[in-house]
């Protein structure tokens, strides 16, 4: 078994003995500029609905008209979406940490 493992090892060797194997398929390269771009984004789109939620929210509370149950719905519309807003800012907090320390 080991002996078929470094066949294909060489086989995947160029001259300077890096790993090199032209498969065909598209070679991606990624790095933590990239991912933590595409994070921001997600972020950034996660942080945008919950603030829309928000307002959702305090629309609801306006028309609720006195209706006790209508003012829960719509406060706990806005609670949950404070606490999302929360999330995603403490999600870029740890990411933006992570991926600069490392």
């Amino acid at each position: 078994m080991s002996s078929i493992l470094s066949f294909f090892a060489s086989a995947c060797t160029d001259v300077s003995g890096l790993p090199k194997c032209d498969t065909g398929l598209p070679n991606a390269t990624a790095n933590s500029a990239n991912l933590t771009h595409l994070l921001q984004v997600l972020f950034a789109i996660f942080g945008a609905v919950a603030v829309l939620m928000v307002v959702i929210g305090a629309l609801n509370f306006i028309n609720s008209e006195g209706d006790p149950k209508k003012a829960a719905d719509a406060r706990g519309t806005m609670i949950y979406a404070l606490v999302g807003i929360v999330i995603a800012v403490s999600a870029e907090i740890v990411v933006s940490f992570v991926l600069g320390y490392f």
